[in-house]
Formats: structure tokens, C-alpha cells, sequence
């Protein structure tokens, strides 16, 4: 038999725009197989963002000084941290496929409005939060394991923000206003293009194994409806009964049946018909 492709198997189950099944049972059956990847995936984002929010307190120190706002934006650098381990710990294979959707998009957005707020207590010339915005919005995408549309809304927010500080911030060079834009809007595209090609690709994998052992399934349950005869068997030369196991004689008919799924009708030859007749008359 030809095998069937993933492409077709994904044809016959059907995918949204943003790459999700369109059957419901489907979808649900393949969030719960890529649950501990999807937990390792949300754990990677919560240690490397984790580990950004303390590597920028010098920075603060620098731009804001002994001043309250960098008191008050140290006490919201500790408050996401302790988010981040609340949420490492909530993350297991056991919570609902909803629940972890909503609350790991709860926690994306604390992480964007802090990371949308942090330029704003910069100088106005300072750009070096431009490259951590933008890979931030790629994160969004390739590493944060949820729903397209959900991914789409964090990077939106996140892009939009950082479009509003380069009307905010002074550029030595027009240039560098061009080279912004382009940097957040092609991080946007490239990692909702990414995003897309890789939830797409899965399911066709995904797909193709669940088509492949619904096969399987099918074909056991057809070879056990199948039993058959093999080997000798012994048979009475003159009676042709037919001798079991434990040495009992059986009737032809029965000892097959009981053997197979066979099932058996009695009728008479053209010849024992005529013996029957010849006897009877």
C-alpha cells in the first residue's frame, strides 16, 4: 500500500490560519503530546529573561542613581523574578492545556510592560534597549510556547512599544530611526513567518503518526478477528473425526469451528443424495 504523505493528512484533518487543527479532540490530543516540550520551552524564556532582569541593576544604578525610581524599579525587577519562579513551579505536565495558555500569557505580559516601561528611564539618548526589545519580539514567536494569536498580541504590544521610544529617543542619524524600524518590524515578520512554518510542520508530523496508528489500531483488530490452521492434525481414517490436544475426538465441523471463525451448514452431494434415495426406496 502507497503510504500517505503528512501534507494529505493534514488536508484530511484541516488547519486554522494560525496552524492549530481544526478538530478540537485533535488539537487537544496533540497540546498533551507536546506538553514537556512546551514546559522545557517556557522554562528556557523564564531563566534567560530571569537572568536579564538582574544583569540590568548595574544599568539602573548608572542612568538613575540612589534616586526612588531606581528603588521602585529594583522592587519591580524582584517582583517579576519572584513571578518567574511562581511560574516555573505552577508549569507541570499536569495542568490544563488552557490554564497554562493563560497563565503563561499573563506572565508574557507583566514581562512586555515592564520591558516597555525600563526606556523610559533612560536618558532620551540612549539606545541600548533597542536590541533587547528586538529579540524579545522574536522570543515571542520561536521560544514562547503558545497559540499564534496569543504570540501575535505579546509581539504587537511589545513592537508597538518600541516604535513609540524611537519618536522618544534622539538618534544621532536618521538612519538609525530607518534601522530601528526595520530591526522590531522584521522581527515581527520573520518570527510570525517562523512561527507559522513550525506549527504547521509539527501537525503535518503529528498528523501523519496519529493517521499511522489509527492503521495500526485497525489492523490488529482485523488480525484477531483472523485464526487459522496450521500443522498436523490427526483424523480418524474412518470416521474422520479429528483428535484435540487432550486426546478427546470431535466432530469434523466442530473441532474447526472451535478453532476458527468458520461456521458450517449441512447438505447433501449429488452423490450421497442418490445413495440417500436408493436407500429409502
Amino acid at each position: 500500500m502507497e503510504p500517505i504523505s503528512a501534507n494529505e493528512n493534514v488536508e484530511r484533518f484541516g488547519l486554522t490560519f494560525g496552524g492549530e487543527f481544526t478538530d478540537l479532540d485533535l488539537e487537544a490530543s496533540y497540546r498533551s503530546s507536546q506538553v514537556n516540550t512546551e514546559i522545557g520551552l517556557a522554562r528556557v524564556g523564564i531563566l534567560a529573561l530571569g537572568i536579564s532582569f538582574v544583569v540590568f541593576v548595574p544599568s539602573d544604578r548608572v542612568f538613575l542613581g540612589d534616586s526612588g525610581l531606581f528603588w521602585g524599579v529594583l522592587l519591580l525587577r524582584g517582583l517579576l523574578l519572584l513571578s518567574s519562579a511562581a511560574l516555573w513551579v505552577v508549569l507541570t505536565p499536569d495542568l490544563p492545556r488552557r490554564r497554562f495558555d493563560g497563565i503563561l500569557f499573563a506572565w508574557s505580559l507583566l514581562v512586555i510592560g515592564f520591558c516597555a516601561y525600563i526606556p523610559w528611564t533612560r536618558p532620551i539618548d540612549y539606545t541600548g534597549h533597542i536590541i533587547p526589545n528586538v529579540l524579545t519580539v522574536f522570543y515571542c514567536f520561536t521560544i514562547c510556547p503558545l497559540p499564534f494569536r496569543m504570540q501575535c498580541i505579546l509581539a504587537m504590544l511589545l513592537t508597538a512599544a518600541g516604535l513609540g521610544m524611537c519618536f522618544r529617543t534622539v538618534f544621532e542619524h536618521s538612519a538609525s530611526i530607518q534601522a530601528t524600524l526595520v530591526g522590531f518590524l522584521g522581527a515581527f515578520i520573520l518570527g510570525a513567518k517562523t512561527s507559522l512554518q513550525l506549527n504547521r510542520r509539527k501537525r503535518e508530523l503529528f498528523a501523519a503518526a496519529h493517521h499511522q496508528e489509527s492503521l495500526r489500531v485497525g489492523l490488529e483488530a482485523a488480525l484477531a478477528q483472523i485464526r487459522t490452521l496450521r500443522g498436523l492434525h490427526c483424523v480418524c481414517c474412518q470416521c474422520k473425526k479429528m483428535r484435540d490436544e487432550k486426546g478427546s475426538w470431535h466432530p469434523f465441523e466442530v473441532y474447526v469451528r472451535d478453532r476458527t471463525h468458520a461456521e458450517f451448514s449441512h447438505g447433501l452431494c449429488p452423490e450421497c443424495y442418490d445413495v440417500a434415495m436408493q436407500a429409502m426406496s
